[in-house]
């Protein structure tokens, strides 16, 4: 090889480095598309370039981008595998040369399989020649701009399709705030008048009526706790929840909570202890979205927790931080379901057959309001042993901000 052809050869090469860069770089498949078409007629010194893609419906390869035709003759061309170089460059995943095909106006073509883990996911075409016709330069030029372009437009599609689902999954999740939104605001006020003429209705009557009214009265109040919960959530998911914080004693809130549900966890026959430091443990944090988030887990704890078992609430200090643990002998939560505890609307057993209430809300508004607060909350769990939640809570994490 003389000295021009070398020079002449390392300049192509060149070129095809470069433009496997630029395809590296391009993240769009419809400029991507663009970009791998035009190096292939630049590369082999050819008019055109094109790429087919497989069409499952029709069992036959499409072009994809063929500038040099009108987009409605290029949507109405199919080619097929066996009959046609491109097709028959697909099946075969080897490259083809091609004489003259007229619905193209092609005089040449050299089409070459754009091959990913061994199946070819389309057909990378260059088009007339414009000097003595494709050789084996151009059959190497083709195949490793075919073999980059088949992953720089597989990753590309991949990227596409997840900020696509992403979108989706925005758009769905937005819906699902604002029917929250609107349906915890919307219950409001015929919910206060049931419970206001409930109220009215127990205190007039006497005998089965009374007892009537007292089950309507229960039932709404029920329905009320719901719909605060949604408005919790919705709130410090919305960013419009508002952080109270002040510097208080967690341990005396704790004993509180732990002496304000004895007599639940003493009517199911469960032995509800804590482990609590006698003196003080000071923190900054808002007082009362703390005590609802470790409500939520003991209320949670006793409701899984079958008769003769054990709930426990511990407090742990650390030098810049504080450990609550609610820790109970239950059911378990199963090792597949225990990443999606925290999940709005999650329930563990199956809705038609699980024999504990609730809307899976709870752990949802314990994770909220804690980490509303710079904090985090953690579970562990055996199935049939029972399970630990943790909460995590900087002491000072808010008391610049307070």
């Amino acid at each position: 090889m003389d000295a021009h052809a070398l020079r002449n050869r390392l300049e192509r090469l060149q070129r095809v480095l470069e433009a496997n860069r630029q395809l590296s770089a391009t993240l769009q498949p419809d400029e991507l598309v663009r970009a791998i078409v035009r190096s292939a007629a630049e590369l082999t010194n050819s008019e055109h370039g094109t790429l087919a893609r497989y069409d499952a419906q029709t069992e036959a390869l499409g072009l994809v981008f063929a500038p040099w035709l009108p987009n409605e003759r290029r949507e109405a061309i199919s080619l097929p595998l066996d009959t046609n170089p491109i097709g028959q460059a697909y099946r075969s995943l080897w490259p083809v040369l091609g004489e003259a095909q007229p619905e193209l106006q092609a005089r040449s073509i050299l089409a070459v399989p754009m091959v990913v883990g061994g199946i070819a996911m389309g057909v990378l075409c260059a088009v007339n020649k414009r000097d003595d016709g494709y050789d084996k330069e151009d059959v190497l030029v083709m195949e490793s701009l075919a073999a980059q372009a088949a992953i720089a437009l597989e990753n590309a599609e991949m990227l596409e399709q997840a900020r696509q689902s992403y979108t989706t999954m925005a758009e769905l999740d937005k819906m699902r705030n604002d029917f929250i939104a609107i349906t915890s605001h919307e219950l409001r006020i015929p919910l206060g008048l049931v419970l206001g003429h409930a109220s009215f209705l127990k205190e007039i009557l006497d005998g089965e009526a009374k007892e009537q009214s007292e089950t309507i009265e229960k039932a709404a109040l029920r329905l009320k706790q719901i719909v605060e919960d949604l408005s919790k959530i919705e709130l410090a998911q919305s960013g419009t929840a508002v952080l109270r914080t002040q510097y208080y004693d967690v341990a005396a809130q704790l004993r509180s909570l732990v002496e304000a549900h004895q007599a639940r966890a003493g009517e199911a026959g469960i032995q509800l202890s804590s482990q609590i430091p006698a003196d003080a443990v000071y923190i900054t944090a808002d007082a009362n979205k703390l005590f609802v988030a470790v409500d939520h887990l003991l209320k949670n704890a006793l409701s899984f927790t079958n008769a003769g078992g054990v709930v426990q609430l511990s407090l742990l200090e650390h030098a810049d931080a504080v450990e609550i643990q609610v820790a109970d002998s239950g059911v378990g939560i199963p090792a597949h379901d225990l990443p999606r505890v925290f999940d709005r609307f999650f329930q563990v057993e199956d809705h038609m057959t699980r024999r504990h209430g609730g809307m899976g809300l709870g752990l949802t508004i314990t994770r909220t309001l804690v980490e509303l607060q710079g904090g985090s909350v953690s579970a562990e769990s055996i199935e049939g042993q029972g399970s630990r939640f943790t909460i995590h809570l900087p002491r000072q994490a808010w008391a610049e901000a307070s």
